[in-house]
C-alpha cells in the first residue's frame, strides 16, 4: 500500500492487519458496507494527507436525528468528483424508518 508523505512523496506502508465489514460485496455497487480498518506495521507521521479517522469512544454510543458527521470516501459519485480524489461532506443524520 503507498502512503502520502507529501504532495511530492510517496512511500511504501506494510499492512500488519485489516478488518473488512462482514456484509461487504464486490458485487453489490454502491455497498454500505464497504468499509475497511486497516493496522499499519509502523508508525506514520500524521500531515496534510495523512490524518487518523475519528471512532467512537466506546461501544454503545449513540446517535439521535439531526446529530452531524463527516462522511468520506472515493465511492460513486455519478460522475460530480473524481473517483481519484477523497471525498467528504457533512450531513445531518436522518430517523431510521421501520418497515
Amino acid at each position: 500500500m503507498l502512503c502520502v508523505v507529501s504532495i511530492n512523496t510517496l512511500r511504501d506502508c506494510a499492512v500488519n492487519m485489516y478488518l473488512q465489514h462482514e456484509d461487504w460485496s464486490a458485487d453489490v455497487r454502491g455497498s454500505p458496507s464497504d468499509l475497511a480498518l486497516l493496522e499499519l506495521s509502523e508508525p506514520v507521521e500524521f500531515n496534510d494527507y495523512i490524518q487518523p479517522a475519528c471512532l467512537p469512544a466506546y461501544t454503545n454510543e449513540e446517535f439521535t436525528p439531526h446529530d452531524q458527521c463527516w462522511i468520506s470516501g472515493w465511492g460513486d459519485t455519478k460522475g460530480k468528483c473524481k473517483l481519484s480524489k477523497l471525498n467528504s461532506v457533512l450531513i445531518s443524520l436522518l430517523e431510521q424508518q421501520s418497515s
